[in-house]
């Protein structure tokens, strides 16, 4: 299926349910993965907060949940600004969970540094939803 559209993704998210397969974000499944009628659902929120909060609410009226990947250091976008706060915390309020996404490139070459980094944002994105991030 090719269809990226909001209905095609409907059309897909129904046929999965129709087989009896749950959708689930990672740490709600991570516990069922060897079960096969779970699917572990992500997305990687690489250009707009705004678009993944619209998909959030579809899959929330479609009884799905899913883990949605945030970059903090992104060109497209602002975690933290004022909008996009409240956005990630619509994605979480709607049952969803934040994730940090990143790119090897944007963190520092030596080890100790990205590992400090890492934690950093982890720790950012943590205090934002209230949360643990994955």
């Amino acid at each position: 299926m090719r269809d990226f559209s909001l209905a095609g993704y409907t059309q897909l998210a129904n046929a999965l349910q129709e087989q009896g397969i749950r959708c689930l974000s990672f740490r709600e499944g991570a516990d069922k993965v060897s079960n096969c009628s779970v699917c572990l659902m992500r997305h990687d929120v690489d250009v707009s907060i705004q678009c993944a909060v619209r998909l959030a609410r579809h899959e929330a009226q479609l009884g799905i949940t899913s883990t949605y990947f945030v970059l903090v250091n992104s060109d497209l976008y602002n975690t933290f600004s004022r909008a996009s706060e409240a956005a990630v915390r619509e994605i979480v309020a709607l049952g969803h969970e934040i994730g940090l996404h990143w790119w090897r490139s944007r963190y520092p070459t030596n080890l100790d540094q990205f590992r400090r980094s890492f934690k950093n944002h982890l720790a950012q994105l943590g205090d934002l939803v209230g949360q643990p991030i994955v």
